[in-house]
């Protein structure tokens, strides 16, 4: 997909969504204003927006993400339509939500015409009752599809005989270790009890997901950061940076994601950036290195990670400032699969 075109879908994508959510929330106000108050005059008012909210608002903001730009976006990255569950999952969800609204169409139609030429009795109070419901849990599946971007719960990981169970908190620990760092490569990750119990909730980066590390590499301007990410990577002794780990954020910023597979204490390290192997690292970064271990890592770390983990993030960051250059792999098998 051409740059501009695949922004500029994302840019609708976004806010149709955005607008879709609160659409359903505004519904689910006037559901429950019409089910409650004892304002004849006011019930009547709320019925007659419902109707006109649905049909002009929400079921055209819902068939849009669900058969134009999510689509689009997802067949026009690398990301695709069915490499990811969460991708399925959101997918899953927007059809059976906006089946439920066409299920509800007549039951919304049926209260406004109502309400349009009488007083409401208690024959209609189930189908009330009804439009609460499905208010409800509409919002609550579009929250939840949100959530899914970036909620990384703990029942959700894939059981790997090198890492033990709870890869959500090297998430959390690769956050606090770049921002002790001061670097800044690490979107905000914070752990949180979520709806598939504990894990780790990240911010979630609009990021231009036609580009990864093999892209951003071609633009030297990108290179200082990519530097710094590999230096990251060797710090906590990443196994799995994919190319399409690196992001370019909306601001031009490159975030490294997906750091769950780290600070392992044996040696683990499997990455695509080589590409500045035998160069010097910048002063600055090893500075920072030095500060660092000087002053201490983040208690929080052993708080996440074990103290054999811990031990051997220390040891690597030595090793790192007294060979104070980009190792090489003569080995030529330090790669993760799928390179992307």
């Amino acid at each position: 997909m051409n740059p501009n075109l695949r922004r500029f879908v994302r840019t609708v994508h976004i806010t149709v969504t955005v607008g879709w959510l609160g659409a359903v929330a505004s519904f689910l106000v006037l559901a429950v204003t019409g089910l409650t108050s004892p304002d004849t005059q006011l019930v009547r008012a709320a019925y007659l927006a419902t109707d006109l909210l649905t049909r002009y608002i929400i079921l055209p903001l819902s068939l849009v993400p669900l058969l134009l730009t999510g689509p689009l976006l997802s067949l026009g990255t690398p990301w695709g339509l069915f490499r990811h569950y969460w991708i399925v999952v959101k997918l899953v969800i927007n059809i059976l939500s906006t089946l439920i609204l066409l299920v509800h169409l007549q039951p919304i139609s049926y209260l406004a015409q109502v309400a349009a030429e009488r007083t409401l009795s208690s024959a209609d109070r189930g189908v009330q009752v009804q439009l609460v419901a499905a208010a409800a849990a509409g919002l609550l599946a579009l929250l939840v599809e949100t959530a899914l971007a970036v909620y990384k719960p703990r029942k959700g990981e894939r059981r790997l005989w090198d890492f033990p169970p709870g890869l959500w908190k090297r998430e959390v620990a690769a956050y606090l270790l770049s921002e002790a760092l001061g670097w800044g490569l690490v979107p905000l990750t914070v752990p949180r009890e979520g709806p598939h119990g504990e894990g780790s909730l990240q911010l979630f980066i609009h990021a231009d997901f036609e580009q990864h590390y093999f892209t951003l590499l071609d633009d030297a301007a990108h290179h200082d950061a990519l530097r710094r990410i590999c230096l990251f990577d060797l710090l906590t002794n990443n196994a799995d940076r994919k190319s399409g780990h690196c992001l370019l954020g909306p601001e031009g910023q490159i975030f490294a994601i997906d750091n769950g597979l780290t600070f392992n204490a044996d040696e683990k390290l499997r990455t695509v950036i080589w590409d500045f192997a035998g160069e010097p690292l910048p002063a600055p970064l090893l500075a920072d290195i030095r500060r660092l271990v000087k002053t201490g890592f983040p208690d929080a770390l052993g708080e996440l990670v074990t103290p054999p983990e811990c031990a051997a993030l220390r040891e690597r960051a030595t090793a790192l400032l007294d060979e104070a250059a980009f190792p090489t792999d003569p080995s030529g098998m330090r790669y993760p699969w799928p390179l992307v």
